[in-house]
């Protein structure tokens, strides 16, 4: 399982962004009990392929509901992504 800053390091993403995209449903919402949340590794390393449309398989054992729940998280999650990036032109 995964905590806050690995997810920080994976996606190179700060805390309020993360936590913003949570808030928004653009992102897992991890396990916990409101102290420590913790997030699937398999479940991030999911999200990541698809937000970042990396071409390689999605890892074996998330249900394909979840897959899917991904995929729209991921593609709601590209224009806030995206807005947020520095245009490199």
């Amino acid at each position: 399982m995964l905590k806050i800053e690995d997810l920080m390091d994976r996606l190179h993403f700060g805390r309020t962004t993360i936590y913003r995209l949570i808030s928004n449903g653009f992102f897992p919402r991890g396990h916990g009990d409101g102290r420590y949340r913790r997030w699937s590794e398999a479940e991030i390393d999911a999200y990541t392929i698809l937000l970042w449309d990396v071409p390689h398989e999605l890892p074996n054992g998330i249900h394909a509901e979840t897959v899917e729940r991904l995929r729209e998280m991921a593609t709601a999650a590209k224009t806030v992504v995206n807005s947020t990036q520095p245009n490199m032109e």
